[in-house]
Parts: structure tokens; C-alpha cells; sequence
């Protein structure tokens, strides 16, 4: 697989403060985030997590956006740490594909349509990490945890198309 060379000049970058600031950048560009699947690769299998946050409400990945100056990589470990709890290396993320979304609407006011690049990744984990896994309150269901799906399961629970392409780039059908 390949992964995306970073040219970095700069390292301090300003954050937004302001909401009407944020909102106006949000409704203007394209929003870059990092995404991981959790993946089982001898069962074949997803780890999906109840989202409950827009715009990806339902079965998801985890992820979301970038902050300006951060590496791919470093986005996804740090809203890894953030949404399950748990810190692991940024070399254990392997980048799958650009996934690019066009969402009817967002988490933050005003709730409009936002244009979204997503460097996405897969990370397989111990069954002691996976024990460890805290899913963030107000992100997803973390009552439900995350919830194994093999491939029949998967394409039962009818996740989003986004979600099964992913299924089928990381597993794909043996043709005989």
C-alpha cells in the first residue's frame, strides 16, 4: 500500500476560536479528515462503532477532521486516542485510500452540506486493545461498543455505500 508524503515548512498553525470564523471555513472548503477501520483480518471482519454524531450518524469508522499542521497519520492518532481511549503508534496505521464525501449536513451550526477529503486507514488490534476500547461519549453510543461484522453481517446491517467500499478494497471477493 502507499501513504502520503508530507512536505511541512511551517508548525504552528491558529486555530479557530470563533464559531461564526469556523462555521464560514466550513462552508467554504473542503474539510480534510483522518478515518480508521478496525479490522479483524483472519475473520475478515469489520469493527464498526454507533455513531451518533453528524453527519456520519449509524454504523461508522472512527475519525474525523484533521487540525491545520497535522500529518495524516497524526490526525488519525490523535482522534484514535480522542474517540476510543487508546494511544497506539502511528507506523500500526495503514493507509488504505482517499475517500471523498459530500455530507447533507454537519455536526456544527448551521448544520449545512460540508465537503469532506478523508485519508483513510485500517489498524488490526489485540484482543487486549480491543478490551480496552472506550468509545467517546457524544461521538458514538458507547454503551453499544463496537460490533464485529464479517461480511453476510455487514452487507445485512446495511451501513452506509462508503463502508462496504471499504469492506470490498480491504477484503475483496476472491473471483474463481
Amino acid at each position: 500500500m502507499i501513504d502520503v508524503k508530507i512536505y511541512k515548512e511551517a508548525t504552528i498553525f491558529p486555530q479557530f476560536t470563533n464559531p461564526e470564523l469556523l462555521s464560514l471555513a466550513m462552508n467554504t472548503m473542503i474539510l480534510v479528515c483522518s478515518d480508521v477501520v478496525i479490522i479483524d483480518s483472519a475473520t475478515k471482519s469489520f469493527y464498526l462503532a454507533n455513531r451518533t454524531r453528524r453527519p456520519a450518524v449509524g454504523l461508522y469508522i472512527i475519525g474525523g477532521k484533521r487540525h491545520a499542521g497535522e500529518t495524516p497519520k497524526e490526525g488519525m492518532r490523535r482522534k484514535f486516542k480522542d474517540e476510543t481511549g487508546l494511544d497506539v503508534p502511528e507506523e500500526r496505521f495503514e493507509f488504505v485510500t482517499l475517500q471523498e464525501f459530500i455530507w447533507e449536513d454537519r455536526a456544527q451550526p448551521p448544520y449545512t452540506p460540508c465537503h469532506v477529503l478523508s485519508f483513510t486507514y485500517k489498524i488490526e488490534l489485540s484482543d487486549e486493545e480491543l478490551a480496552q476500547i472506550n468509545l467517546q461519549e457524544g461521538e458514538y453510543n458507547s454503551k453499544l461498543g463496537l460490533k464485529k461484522f464479517n461480511r453476510e453481517e455487514l452487507y445485512a446491517a446495511k451501513p452506509r455505500e462508503q463502508i462496504l467500499d471499504l469492506y470490498e478494497l480491504i477484503f475483496p471477493k476472491k473471483v474463481s
